[in-house]
């Protein structure tokens, strides 16, 4: 994670949690992301040389004041100020895992070669909450190439059930046999 992008999300989830606004922040950050996202030009000219940094911040009043916390008004309005606007989607992205830590959550992407029907979920969901002593939300993913078994993603950490994941593994051990 990038530390400046970092720094300033923990800042904004201080000043959110002081304020009892973790959520109305969270909802908001994740509206301004749909609305940068969905609106490429707002970004263009948030992070535009020839922009001053006056005309941003009054882009930003007009744009964003009936709809976004004080707080997240005055990070746009800083970050354009210390020309590091461009950081704002990062900022985002660690205030989510802020939020997810704080609520002692954790995300875990689960790629299989079919789709998983809602017993499967349920199970899996109940083994990863078990194993990581955490409530996890899952992405699941599509793979076809991967034969049969999951591949889950957490965090750091791997875990590769997968068909073609063990193939790869006997042919690297009977690769290395041979030498």
């Amino acid at each position: 994670m990038d530390i400046v992008s970092r720094r300033y999300s923990s800042a904004l989830f201080d000043v959110s949690k002081e304020e009892g606004k973790i959520e109305i922040v969270l909802e908001q950050l994740n509206l301004l992301e749909k609305l940068l996202n969905e609106n490429q030009s707002i970004c263009k000219i948030l992070e535009h040389p020839n922009v001053s940094s006056i005309e941003k911040q009054q882009m930003i009043d007009e744009i964003f004041s009936d709809i976004l916390d004080s707080s997240i008004m005055s990070l746009l309005k800083l970050l354009v100020e210390k020309e590091r606007i461009d950081y704002i989607k990062g900022i985002i992205e660690n205030y989510k895992d802020f939020y997810m830590n704080y609520c002692n959550m954790v995300k875990a992407y689960v790629t299989s070669a079919n789709e998983l029907d809602d017993g499967q979920k349920r199970k899996l969901s109940l083994k990863l909450t078990k194993l990581l002593n955490k409530t996890v939300a899952i992405e699941y993913t599509i793979d076809d190439s991967l034969l049969g078994g999951l591949l889950i993603r957490v965090e750091d950490q791997i875990i590769d059930t997968t068909i073609k994941g063990k193939l790869e593994s006997l042919k690297a051990e009977l690769l290395y046999d041979a030498i």
